[in-house]
């Protein structure tokens, strides 16, 4: 068990009076102490609102905060406070010991009482819908409405009396209601707005806490990234991340628990940096042209591994810079398609320390044709691919070459030997924005289709086998899975058993389909955004359907 506590205080408006509404408690639904008013506050309001900031929260150092603030339709202007706070009194400031307050929720008391100052706090379990919202939370603290009823802490009647106005009597007070009847002259009376109020204080926003167990897990996805940079697949399931987070590079192992098994912050890349994973060796690479650095981790446990800086006109090492395309194939050896200043280009590969070795093992690299190679003469050894294609590596030592804009792609073994031309028939791919090779060496491809939907371009998946067949997996216009898989996707990365690992830059749309192209898995940022995907494409297929008909 691995537990952190993260603490909010949200204020939102209410939708009724427009006054200011103190959200204290796990709810979707809210009481106003102004207008006294039920204010609907639902789970996808807490998921648009409240998952980043405590995503945020759970990362930051612990005993800070900080705040933010917006405008949304559903609520008007909110504010929040959040941070990585232990549990405290809310009237003396003592701290809670959390193994008591399990205890307590436990046995299934939603209060207890501050053992230094008496203060009465609430405590219980998540419902159901707020695991949706924060996957790993376990417990809430200092609620005011543990029942998760939408009240608010009801002021006591001790030391409060009332009589009639008309015959002197005592008046019963329960504060269910505003008017009272005498029990003695049966008239019908109205409280005092100070007895009211005493009845019913007006809620203020107040600290309460989340506590999360994140188990195995050493940080949480993000919602959203300012700066996504590529992902690359693991066998188990699992992805390897790189980004950048306020100018800071960061690399991370995540898996479908919604956190990352390992993270390391504060690590070189720019927006140029490609990352693959060496399957043999158990590598993951960050090759990055615009800083000319090359580094490895171990993809177990993310410790350093291989790290080669500026390494520019040395032919002994690898070099990032002025590449046009990498490729890894699976005895661990690195290609770069390098381009010189006086445009010449070739390919050259690299063994696992990064240490120059040759392109095909009978051929000198010095004796290779160098130059410009067409789709229609590739032959056996060549020493650059076609003018635009693509390499990648795929099974057995497999090394590819492919057309961005229609598909077509050769391949040739560890020798260097062609193995032959493909040309599948991809009518409906307009181009190709990324792609991998599974273990039986179908190619799947990330693509813009040809067809727009209301002039918007929806991404699609599709598969072309071996034998040349090509067929869309998923996306709008598929013919089985016919969801949103978003707009102008770049990111993808297929693992050996064909599951496609795909991001866009926001990283508000990471997901894992399986090779007939269903859905495996969605970050929950992912989910928190897919409605509005959904709404999008119908929206786009309504006023495309309109425009056919007029």
């Amino acid at each position: 068990m691995a537990l952190i506590s993260t603490s909010l205080t949200f204020t939102s408006e209410c939708s009724q009076c427009r006054k200011p509404l103190p959200v204290n408690q796990a709810s979707e639904h809210t009481m106003c102490t102004n207008c006294w008013q039920s204010v609907h506050t639902p789970q996808a309001l807490w998921q648009v609102i409240i998952s980043r900031p405590l995503v945020e929260a759970s990362g930051m150092e612990p005993e800070t905060d900080t705040w933010a603030s917006g405008i949304l339709g559903e609520v008007g202007n909110y504010r929040l406070t959040f941070g990585n706070m232990a549990p405290r009194c809310g009237s003396c400031g003592t701290l809670w010991n959390l193994e008591d307050l399990f205890k307590i929720a436990d046995r299934g008391d939603a209060k207890f009482s501050c053992n230094t100052c008496g203060a009465i706090s609430g405590v219980r379990k998540p419902p159901d819908w707020f695991n949706r919202v924060i996957p790993f939370a376990v417990l809430l603290v200092g609620e005011t409405a543990p029942n998760d009823d939408g009240g608010a802490f009801k002021g006591g009647t001790d030391g409060i009396s009332i009589w009639c106005y008309h015959c002197g009597g005592p008046l019963p007070l329960d504060g269910s209601s505003r008017t009272v009847k005498c029990r003695h002259c049966g008239q019908d009376l109205l409280i005092p707005d100070d007895i009211w109020q005493r009845l019913h204080p007006v809620a203020v926003a107040h600290p309460w806490y989340i506590i999360l167990d994140t188990g195995d897990v050493t940080a949480l996805l993000p919602e959203d990234i300012d700066d996504f940079i590529d992902l690359a697949a693991l066998p188990d399931g699992d992805t390897a991340l790189i980004w950048e987070q306020d100018s800071e590079g960061c690399i991370g192992r995540a898996d479908r628990t919604g956190g990352f098994r390992w993270l390391n912050r504060n690590i070189t890349c720019s927006d140029y940096a490609r990352l693959l994973y060496a399957p043999g060796q158990d590598l993951l690479w960050v090759i990055d042209r615009d800083e000319d650095i090359v580094q490895a981790f171990h993809a177990d446990t993310g410790s350093p591994a291989v790290a080669i800086k500026k390494k520019k006109n040395k032919p002994g090492f690898i070099t990032a810079i002025d590449h046009e395309g990498i490729a890894i194939n699976t005895d661990g050896t690195l290609l770069v398609y390098r381009c010189w200043e006086d445009d010449n280009y070739a390919l050259r590969r690299f063994d696992e320390k990064g240490k120059r070795i040759r392109l095909w093992p009978d051929s000198d690299d010095a004796e290779l044709h160098k130059k410009q190679t067409e789709w229609e003469t590739l032959g056996n050894r060549p020493s650059r691919p076609p003018e635009g294609a693509w390499i990648t590596g795929g099974p057995d030592n497999m090394l590819y070459f492919i057309d961005r804009v229609n598909g077509c792609y050769a391949r040739f073994d560890r020798q260097g030997t062609f193995q032959g031309l493909i040309r599948p028939d991809c009518e409906v791919v307009a181009k190709i924005q990324d792609c991998g090779i599974s273990g039986d060496g179908s190619v799947f491809v990330l693509f813009d289709h040809t067809k727009k939907i209301n002039h918007i371009n929806f991404s699609h998946v599709g598969r072309i086998k071996p034998d040349g067949s090509f067929k869309v997996l998923a996306g709008p216009h598929a013919k089985e899975n016919r969801f949103s898989l978003g707009t102008d996707m770049e990111r993808m990365s297929v693992a050996e058993r064909g599951e496609m690992h795909i991001c866009n830059r926001d990283f508000d749309n990471f997901r894992i389909l399986a090779p007939d192209g269903s859905l495996i898995w969605r970050s929950p940022g992912t989910v928190n955004e897919d409605q509005t995907r959904a709404d999008e494409l119908a929206e786009a297929l309504g006023e495309m359907k309109e425009e056919s008909s007029s």
